[in-house]
């Protein structure tokens, strides 16, 4: 699941993690007041984060990092609902002249279900629901981030290039963050 197909020479999955988790939508969270991108540029630039303890590396704080585990299982489900429309599905444009398909949607029925059940208190911006104009009255310090297919276009292109992003916000900084990679081959086992 961590795995990324856009990681550069230069970066590190796990840097690429955190950029294409907030990536997606951070101007229309900054239109709307929800999101603070200089604050989360100045906590890039200071700390390189990442799940675990590597040197070199900060983990962020949370105390949502319990559910790790289950929204992992959220980008998978998501991922395995993406892949069985597979170069089955067409595009149409939304407002904004960006392709959506039947996968990015039920994509993200799948993942607003599971986050509906793991914590219903915490608001959720998610980019289907957004653009079509459906986003929470005000996100607090605290809300989820969806995108649950980042690369509509590489999907649609079938070059396997695309994502599924879950990340909790806190205070305008991803805290607990999954990306999905379900295109990208799987790791085989020692016994394969």
């Amino acid at each position: 699941v961590s795995s990324c197909a856009r990681a550069g020479p230069k970066t590190s999955a796990t840097e690429n993690v955190v950029m294409i988790t907030a990536d997606f939508m951070v101007a229309t969270l900054a239109q709307n007041g929800w999101f603070k991108p200089a604050a989360m540029l100045a906590s890039l630039q200071t700390h390189r984060y990442q799940v675990g303890n590597k040197p070199g590396y900060k983990s962020m704080p949370s105390d949502f990092g319990h559910l790790l585990p289950d929204l992992i299982t959220a980008a998978d489900e998501a991922g395995a609902v993406i892949m069985a429309l597979y170069g089955k599905v067409d595009a149409r444009q939304k407002e904004d002249r960006s392709p959506v398909t039947a996968a990015d949607e039920a994509a993200e029925a799948v993942i607003l279900e599971h986050l509906a059940r793991l914590a219903p208190d915490i608001p959720v911006v998610a980019e289907e629901q957004s653009s079509q104009g459906i986003a929470p009255e005000s996100v607090g310090d605290r809300f989820w981030l969806v995108d649950p297919l980042d690369g509509t276009k590489e999907f649609l292109s079938k070059n396997g290039e695309f994502t599924v992003n879950i990340a909790l916000i806190e205070h305008g900084v991803p805290t607990v963050s999954v990306v999905g990679a379900p295109a990208a081959p799987k790791p085989r086992s020692r016994r394969d």
